[in-house]
């Protein structure tokens, strides 16, 4: 019983249904049966002709049933191709777009370098300009300073 019941909604590995697995199986006993139990030198009674073409009407249901499934497992199959494909178009285009931001960032980097060392450079000279009006302005002011005094000895 619990046999039965686990696998009711289950399908196969290759994705066929319990019942259409099981109509497969009634429609190859009816086969056998009616290979085995008609012969083609009596005639069929009026309930075997209706069970015949009850036979070859389910035969044909149970064909296009299993075409049907199989176009459904190719469409299904073409659909998870086409999704996983986008997705790694996607994941592409974000890695491409990461790749560009990174090579942005380097070359801002550089730019800063570049600045940086501008601006030091004209500090450092800045600075270099400053120091020697300083000291001409200091050599400037000793000599003031030492004239006054040689003047007021």
């Amino acid at each position: 019983m619990a046999r039965a019941s686990a696998s009711r909604g289950s399908a196969n590995s290759d994705g066929t249904s319990g019942a259409i697995l099981a109509q497969q199986r009634i429609f190859q006993v009816f086969a056998t049966y009616h290979a085995t139990t008609t012969s083609a030198a009596r005639p069929l009674t009026p309930s075997e002709q209706l069970k015949k073409e009850r036979d070859e009407k389910t035969k044909d249901v149970l064909a296009k049933v299993l075409a049907d499934l199989d176009d459904i497992k190719d469409q299904v199959s073409q659909e998870r191709e086409e999704h996983e494909r986008l997705r790694k178009q996607k994941k592409a285009e974000i890695l491409h777009g990461i790749a560009i931001s990174m090579q942005k960032r380097s070359v801002l980097e550089e730019n800063m370098v570049a600045v940086v060392s501008d601006v030091n450079r004209a500090m450092a000279e800045l600075e270099s300009n400053v120091l020697e009006i300083y000291e001409v302005k200091e050599s400037s002011v000793q000599q003031l300073v030492q004239a006054a005094q040689e003047r007021m000895q």
